[in-house]
């Protein structure tokens, strides 16, 4: 403990036991024998944290919202260059089979994963306004047919999710029928589906097309998109 407070720059033992109990409200043999976690107040915010580094406020405050809609955002933005990377690819590479949870999707391809997650959209688009979806739009889907239902159904949803999260309607409830019946679902479980199995699909295709060489993307990872996004 003397050590400690020397390596701090206290004269004395002493002195830094008084500046520890003032700012932990212990003594550090009380405090060690079960540990808080160490974050004194700091004028400017910046908290060094060990090992992971520097802690620094955010200079503007995201809501949940904000970063809901980032992700989904992400979801769009990413899976939209996946159909437009995919363009280039031939048949033989598109149908290629794909490693993947058969429960999810069976015999997942390039081409199936991304007329699913097109179809994700549209067919929700379609849900919420109370319209049915033709499943058989995705069989055997050419790429420029994916495309431009993409292109038509992306920013629909999108707007949807930001109305959605404007008028703070995430447990507002829709009909959706299928054959087994008709369900109710609120939009924050919508949405949250999405991001879920849309993401996992997001991810097959990704690593599918770097096999391929077209690896420009990398990981596709939101950490870094989102703060870029909200800081825009």
């Amino acid at each position: 403990m003397v050590q400690i407070a020397i390596e701090a720059g206290f004269a004395s033992h002493e002195g830094f036991i008084r500046a520890f109990d003032r700012a932990y409200g212990a003594a550090p043999s009380v405090w060690r024998a079960s540990p808080g976690i160490v974050a004194l107040a700091s004028m400017n915010g910046v908290h060094f944290q060990y090992p992971e580094g520097l802690r620094i406020p955010a200079k503007e405050k995201g809501t949940t919202m904000d970063v809901l809609i980032g992700m989904l955002e992400h979801h769009v933005w990413l899976s939209g260059e996946l159909i437009e990377r995919a363009g280039g690819l031939d048949d033989a590479e598109l149908d290629a089979p794909i490693a993947s949870l058969e429960f999810i999707d069976d015999t997942p391809t390039i081409r199936s994963l991304l007329s699913r997650i097109t179809g994700q959209l549209q067919m929700w688009n379609e849900a919420v306004a109370g319209r049915g979806y033709d499943f058989g739009i995705e069989n055997h889907e050419s790429m420029p047919d994916i495309a431009t239902r993409w292109a038509a159904h992306a920013p629909h949803f999108l707007q949807l999710a930001h109305d959605v999260a404007a008028n703070d309607r995430f447990d507002d409830t829709f009909v959706f029928v299928e054959k087994s019946g008709s369900k109710l679902y609120t939009y924050g479980g919508l949405f949250a589906h999405i991001l879920t199995f849309g993401g996992h699909r997001r991810i097959q295709v990704l690593g599918a097309l770097a096999a391929r060489g077209s690896d420009d993307l990398g990981y596709g990872d939101p950490r870094e998109w989102i703060p870029e996004h909200l800081a825009g």
